[in-house]
């Protein structure tokens, strides 16, 4: 199975994608239902496209854990994949609007 490395890669972020793009919508489909607002986003914020991406990446850890959770590596990689929006979502946005701002 390690050998199809790419394809559980390739899975995993259209998945995370699909679910993050759905939960983008989720909160303002379901009445504003507070409980949701946990995982979707209830406004545009920087902090609301982080939290997009770490809620599709926890679904993702839920399944895949029972297929690569006995490799050694597995927790160390799937906390950096944790760690990685959360730096470079800001960085990014923020990055963008310092050059594109009008003066």
């Amino acid at each position: 199975m390690m050998e199809n490395w790419w394809i559980i890669l390739i899975i995993e972020t259209v998945a995370v994608t699909l679910i993050g793009s759905l939960l983008h919508f989720a909160y303002e489909w379901s009445g504003e239902n507070k409980f949701i607002g946990v995982f979707a986003a209830v406004n545009e914020s920087t902090w609301e496209h982080v939290k997009l991406a770490l809620s599709g990446i926890f679904c993702c850890t839920l399944v895949d854990v029972w297929f690569l959770g006995s490799n050694p590596n597995y927790w160390l990689a799937r906390s950096a994949s944790f760690v990685v929006p959360v730096v470079v979502i800001p960085i990014i946005f923020y990055g963008y609007t310092a050059f594109t701002r009008r003066a």
